[in-house]
C-alpha cells in the first residue's frame, strides 16, 4: 500500500502490535483496516465490510486479554465510545484458517491479497475525489 504513493493516505504497519491502532486515529477523516481474519472454513474469502454496519460480522473475541492487549474488535469500540474513531471505518480481510503467528500463508490467501490492497486503493481515491473542491 505505501508503494502506492497515495496523496493524503498514511499507511501505517501495527505488525503484532494492533492496540497500536488507538495511536493513530487522531484527526483522521476515514480509517481502513487491513488485516487476516480467522475464519475457518471460509478461506481465501474477501472480506469488505462498514464497521457501523450493524449486519457485518462480528469479529472473534475470547473475553481474554491476548498477549497482543485489546482485541482489535474492542479498541475500535472502545475509540467509538471515547469518541476517537472517525466517522468511516472500513475492514478488508481475508479469511484464513487460524491465526498461528509464523505460520505460512496458503496460496488462497495469497491470491487476495492484491485485490484488497486494489479495494484499499479505490476507497482512498474515491475520498480523496469527494473532498477535493475542484471536483
Amino acid at each position: 500500500m505505501a508503494a502506492m504513493g497515495l496523496a493524503g493516505v498514511e499507511v501505517v504497519d501495527l505488525d503484532i502490535r494492533p492496540t497500536a491502532v488507538l495511536d493513530h486515529l487522531a484527526g483522521r477523516q476515514a480509517l481502513v483496516i487491513v488485516d487476516a481474519l480467522e475464519m475457518p472454513g471460509q478461506v481465501g474469502q474477501l472480506v469488505d465490510v462498514d464497521w457501523f454496519d450493524p449486519d457485518r460480522p462480528v469479529l472473534i473475541d475470547d473475553d481474554t486479554m491476548s498477549s497482543h492487549g485489546l482485541s482489535l474488535g474492542n479498541q475500535l469500540d472502545l475509540a467509538r465510545q471515547l469518541g476517537m474513531l472517525p466517522k468511516t471505518v472500513r475492514l478488508i480481510g481475508v479469511g484464513i484458517g487460524s491465526a498461528e503467528i509464523g505460520g505460512a500463508m496458503s496460496e488462497m490467501v495469497r491470491q487476495q491479497v492484491d485485490r484488497a490492497a486494489a479495494k484499499v486503493a479505490g476507497y482512498c481515491r474515491a475520498w480523496a475525489s469527494a473532498s477535493d473542491p475542484r471536483k
